[in-house]
């Protein structure tokens, strides 16, 4: 028989560790039985479409994504003006020389100036997948199908939709050779995993267009913090024949 088994764990500000077991219900449909740690109610029925399922099925045996490839995707998916609508002004000491909406008015320039897909890019790129304490998300996706055929899909970053996805095929798998498995930066796989996901459950926001547009609004703030500053020159080394500018 198929079934696909979530396993969700979180720790930060809130704790989370729950397992959703997904299985044909025998009318051509799926469901899931939703357990969550230390709550002592039954496992929480669920339908679960077999559309969403044979999706992820069709995601996961897709070809491995690059990650400029997810750059691309990711960029399409909002523009400088809803990011810049998420964007909020800082405050330091002493106060910089502009106003509010001077700084928004530069912030918003530079965004356009540089692309979104440029931001998108400074996101993904880096060794590290995590970006910040307190938020430690952890989903471990066991996939088999009756005829044989099984995936294990794992992830432990806090990036946007939580690419990448490190992938094993085949049987015998264990979570152990996950640290050695390829990854995929397949945006396609990330929303086929989210598809299938409880609506309204908290594990979802991590792959919604609304996390992405706030995540970016964030990187947009940490690097334009001196935008109301104007660019210092350094003088040229001693002897080098040139005036410094004042």
């Amino acid at each position: 028989m198929d079934y696909i088994v979530i396993h969700y764990q979180y720790w930060g500000w809130d704790r989370v560790n729950e397992v959703h077991t997904i299985r044909p219900r025998g009318d051509g449909e799926y469901g899931d039985q939703w357990v969550q740690e230390g709550e002592t109610r039954p496992a929480i029925p669920r339908p679960v479409g077999a559309p969403a399922v044979r999706r992820l099925i069709s995601a996961v045996q897709a070809r491995p994504v690059t990650r400029e490839s997810a750059v691309q995707t990711l960029a399409k998916k909002t523009t400088a003006e809803r990011i810049m609508a998420r964007w909020r002004p800082w405050r330091s000491s002493p106060p910089e020389p502009c106003g509010d909406e001077q700084k928004r008015a530069l912030v918003s320039a530079k965004l356009q100036s540089d692309g979104v897909e440029r931001l998108v890019r400074s996101r993904l790129e880096g060794p590290w997948t995590f970006r910040w304490t307190d938020d430690y998300p952890t989903l471990t996706i066991d996939i088999r199908l009756s005829d044989g055929r099984r995936w294990l899909l794992h992830s432990a970053s806090q990036l946007e939709r939580m690419l990448p996805w490190s992938y094993l095929r085949g049987d015998e798998k264990n979570i152990d050779e996950i640290a050695a498995a390829p990854v995929t930066w397949s945006v396609e796989l990330a929303d086929a995993i989210a598809g299938l996901l409880p609506v309204g459950e908290r594990t979802r926001d991590r792959f919604s267009d609304a996390w992405l547009i706030n995540q970016l609004a964030q990187e947009v703030h940490l690097q334009h913090m001196d935008a109301c500053f104007p660019s210092q020159k350094k003088p040229p080394p001693s002897g080098s024949g040139v005036s410094a500018v004042q």
